[in-house]
C-alpha cells in the first residue's frame, strides 16, 4: 500500500483518512484530544472524522491473562481528523522482536535477581558471588524470556508521519 502526501497550498484541501480503509490497525496521534496514543482497528470513516475499536482482539482470545471485553461505548473512539497529528501503519506481528526483547528483558531480571538471591547466603558480599549468581539467572531468564516473546511477539508500525492535508488515494 502505498500513501502519499501533497503539499500544495492553493487548491481546496481537507483532512481526511482517503489513504486508509476500514480493517487496518494503526495508531493515531491526537494530542489535543489525548496525550497518549490511540491504537487500534479502523472501523468506519467519514470525511470529518474516523471511528477506531481500541481493543486488540489478539489479546482478548489468547489463552493466558485475557483481556477484558470491553462495552461498545467504550472501545470505540470517533475522532475529528482535525485532531489527529499523526498516523502509524501496522506491519503485523513480529515474532523475532518479542523474542529479542523479552529474552534480553528477561535475562536482565533473572539475573539481577538471581545474583541477589546468591550474594545473600554469603557473610562476605562480594562482586564475585554476585557475578557468579548472575551468570545462571541469565540463561534461566534468557529461556523463559526467549518462549514469551515467540508466544507473544511484537507489533512492528511504519510512521506515515505527520497527516497533511490531502492525503492521497491508496496503490
Amino acid at each position: 500500500m502505498l500513501v502519499a502526501f501533497t503539499t500544495g497550498g492553493a487548491q481546496q484541501q481537507d483532512n481526511s483518512f482517503s489513504g486508509f480503509e476500514p480493517g487496518m490497525r494503526v495508531r493515531v496521534n491526537a494530542p489535543r484530544h489525548q496525550k497518549e496514543k490511540f491504537t487500534g482497528t479502523i472501523v468506519s470513516m467519514r470525511s470529518d472524522s474516523v471511528v477506531i475499536d481500541t481493543v486488540d482482539q489478539r489479546r482478548v482470545d489468547r489463552r493466558f491473562f485475557p483481556d477484558p471485553v470491553l462495552v461498545d461505548s467504550y472501545r470505540l473512539v470517533t475522532l475529528p481528523t482535525a485532531y489527529v497529528d499523526s498516523v502509524d501503519i501496522s506491519l503485523g506481528q513480529s515474532r523475532t522482536r518479542g523474542m529479542f526483547r523479552a529474552g534480553r528483558n528477561a535475562a536482565l531480571i533473572g539475573g539481577t535477581i538471581a545474583g541477589l538471591a546468591y550474594v545473600s547466603g554469603y557473610n562476605q558480599i562480594s562482586f564475585r558471588n554476585f557475578a557468579e549468581g548472575f551468570r545462571s539467572g541469565v540463561k534461566i531468564g534468557a529461556v523463559v524470556g526467549l518462549s514469551i516473546g515467540f508466544t507473544y511477539g511484537e507489533e512492528k508500525w511504519r510512521s506515515v508521519g505527520r497527516l497533511r492535508p490531502g492525503l492521497l488515494a491508496k496503490n
